[in-house]
């Protein structure tokens, strides 16, 4: 009607007002679709599909809406501030309606999930509010990041599910969770470092728990006269220490914690407390010391049960104290299958820890160089005096 008005010179006079008359018209159309969406406060079981859907009809019509206001202040430009603050009010209006009735769809804290899988539940409502922001943002660019702010609840949510429910023996298996949550969050379009700071005490919590697993009084009485000639010593290190044995669990640790660093909280030199640290230290530096501790028995009862040096005198002494040592199987541990070396390195890292933990885990390097000593000797005297015509 208009382009008819503008079109025919005997209707053009009467333009003007029917650009007035049309102006009213358009903001009693910008009130009724603000109402609309305000009216959603009012409905239950609203889907959110709905809503995506309500979102992008309600940008239709205002772009038609913009589109009519542009040609009445063209024609009319007193107009253009009015409806210009019209349109902007009636977006507020729309957008502040979409907002509560999505925030109440998608709480602060979270409800349970039930039996369905947390990742499963977090893709669903990521898709979902990616719609939903997509739309939003058409009616007013200010609503980008909407879908990091309402799925952040439900991204902490499902972090804390899986790593506070996660098994594991090893920390190097917690620290694989750790990254496939860090990962899953990452492909959902949420920054983790927030989530996972969300979730670093209950991180701690269940590390330190593990350390105390670990801490429990490891047995280790010394082998019996019998065993350290016939090889049940070795049995039994093998068996009952160093299977069990939380080898390289500090380092698993710095890995785990420079994983994290970027999450890290501010003026901090690591995500994860000292006391963390501290705690898995302490379980990995009474493994060593037991393990240490019944190595130096078994050699110290080995060496006295076997001749010394200087009684072999004759090549036949020799021979048989040396079948007597490898029956043993100490050297099999100590040097094929460098069992020493590992624990040197063991304790390598644990050296540099400050305080009491790294004065014990050099007075255990001593020990352990006096245990290497021990032996290269005695079995280098044993083997010149086998090989001498």
């Amino acid at each position: 009607v208009l382009e008819l008005c503008r079109a025919v010179p005997e209707l053009r006079p009467g333009y003007p007002a029917l650009c007035e008359a049309s102006a009213r018209f358009l903001e009693q159309a910008l009130e009724m679709s603000a109402s609309a969406a305000e009216g959603l406060a009012f409905e239950d079981g609203v889907k959110m599909e709905w809503l995506v859907g309500l979102a992008e009809n309600l940008e239709e019509e205002l772009g038609v809406m913009g589109a009519l206001a542009a040609m009445l202040t063209e024609a009319v430009p007193a107009l253009h501030e009015r409806l210009r603050d019209a349109d902007r009010e009636t977006r507020r209006r729309v957008v502040v309606a979409l907002r509560r009735r999505v925030s109440a769809a998608f709480p602060a804290t979270p409800t349970s999930r039930g039996r369905k899988d947390p990742l499963d539940a977090l893709s669903a409502d990521s898709r979902r509010l990616t719609q939903l922001e997509k739309a939003l943002t058409a009616l007013d660019a200010s609503q980008a990041g909407l879908k990091q702010e309402l799925l952040k609840p439900l991204s902490v949510a499902y972090a804390r599910e899986v790593l506070g429910a996660t098994p594991f023996e090893r920390i190097e298996q917690y620290g694989r969770a750790v990254q496939a949550v860090a990962e899953n969050l990452r492909r959902e379009g949420v920054t983790a470092e927030p989530v996972l700071v969300e979730c670093r005490e209950l991180m701690e919590t269940r590390l330190r728990e593990h350390a105390r697993v670990l801490s429990r009084e490891v047995a280790s009485p010394p082998p019996a006269p019998t065993a350290v000639l016939n090889g049940d010593a070795y049995t039994y290190y093998r068996g009952e220490l160093s299977a069990q044995a939380p080898d390289g669990e500090l380092a698993a640790l710095v890995g785990l914690d420079g994983q994290l660093m970027a999450a890290r909280p501010p003026l901090a030199s690591s995500f994860l407390s000292d006391s963390v640290r501290a705690a898995v230290a302490e379980a990995e530096l009474s493994f060593l010391q037991s393990r240490i501790k019944y190595l130096r028995s078994w050699l110290t009862q080995l060496l006295s049960a076997l001749p010394s040096v200087d009684a072999l005198v004759e090549r036949a002494d020799a021979e048989r104290t040396f079948e007597w040592l490898v029956r043993s199987r100490f050297p099999l541990l100590a040097l094929k299958e460098g069992e020493l070396v590992r624990l040197k390195a063991t304790l390598g890292m644990l050296e540099t820890l400050p305080g009491e933990l790294g004065d014990s885990a050099r007075k255990l390097s001593t020990q352990l160089r006096g245990i290497d000593e021990d032996f290269g000797r005695f079995s280098r005297q044993v083997l010149a005096r086998r090989s001498a015509s």
